[in-house]
């Protein structure tokens, strides 16, 4: 039993020969990424994964170095343990993007206003106005505004394009026309511009602005956070205060370890940059993002919103402007 993890001196020899030679072409292949003209090329044909060919190779050969018995059982330690630790590294950065991901539905669902009559938002919302009881969708500007509302009925059944229309400063663009519905049950988009950027209506101003980037947890950047805020401020409603809802998206390491050796220009020192670090190939979203914005449904996060400001589901909309 002893002998099997005792082999002769070749067999060691053969292990860190393998090794070395692993290690040398990790080294080349980063060096190929680390200088800017080959490392250039080297991006354009996924350089910077290529390391993980000379390092997923060497662990390959000792594995058929030992199950070929020339090299000795102990060697398989260190392919164990890299794999191992890969799995603990990955179980690690999904606990943790799950504790982050709860923190952050939390917050948001502690978000809740009144419902309104009569719901208009300004900036962003294209969604919420598409599928929900929303009078209409404001874009802000300084000397005009963008207005959009749904229409619902035989004046969707009309080519989208653009249509005057004398009640009106000017032309009534007519888009979003749902053609697989029949004819007479179609929604519609209807957006006109207009020069009164005075006039209120209660709802709420959407403000989407970029938040947290690069939440990473060490050694090797397990996980990483981007998120988006949305800026809630309530519109013609007393005493209502703003609110941030938060979403967006952790990246985190895949059970089997690979890495990246990232070379790029560094704009702000005018240099060649490189980093290297674990490959981030699992995600994990706050709210679902398996909805199409082509169809009925609606992402997660848009549903959330919706919950916190009242709105309902719409199911019908004006038949004329």
């Amino acid at each position: 039993m002893l002998n099997l993890f005792l082999k002769p001196a070749q067999g060691h020899l053969l292990a860190l020969g393998a090794i070395a030679i692993g290690a040398l072409a990790t080294f080349v292949l980063y060096a190929v990424s680390a200088f800017p003209v080959t490392g250039i090329i080297a991006m354009m044909l996924l350089g910077p994964l290529w390391v993980n060919i000379s390092i997923h190779g060497t662990m390959a050969a000792l594995v058929t170095f030992i199950v070929a018995r020339r090299v000795p059982a102990v060697w398989l330690i260190l392919p164990t343990s890299f794999y191992v630790a890969g799995l603990l590294d990955h179980q690690k950065a999904t606990a943790m993007a799950i504790k982050q991901r709860d923190e952050v539905r939390a917050r948001n669902a502690a978000i809740s206003y009144p419902p309104l009559t009569s719901v208009t938002l300004y900036g962003t919302g294209e969604q919420l106005l598409r599928f929900y009881d929303v009078r209409q969708r404001i874009g802000d500007g300084e000397k005009t505004r963008d207005i959009r509302w749904i229409l619902h009925g035989a004046i969707c059944d009309r080519e989208s394009g653009f249509y005057q229309d004398k009640r009106y400063e000017g032309q009534i663009l007519f888009t979003y026309s749902d053609r697989s519905a029949a004819p007479g049950e179609r929604y519609c988009l209807a957006s006109r511009t207009t020069t009164d950027v005075s006039t209120i209506w209660p709802g709420y101003r959407l403000t989407l602005r970029r938040a947290n980037e690069g939440y990473v947890a060490p050694p090797f950047g397990l996980a990483e956070a981007h998120e988006t805020e949305y800026l809630i401020e309530p519109v013609g409603i007393p005493d209502a205060k703003p609110s941030i809802f938060t979403d967006g998206a952790i990246s985190i390491v895949g059970p089997i370890p690979f890495f990246v050796a990232d070379c790029a220009l560094n704009d702000s020192t005018s240099s060649w940059a490189c980093a290297v670090g674990r490959l981030k190939t699992g995600r994990l979203s706050y709210y679902d993002g398996s909805g199409n914005r082509s169809s009925r449904d609606l992402y997660g996060q848009d549903k959330e919103i919706a919950r916190a400001l009242s709105l309902r589901p719409r199911t019908t909309a004006p038949s004329a402007l």
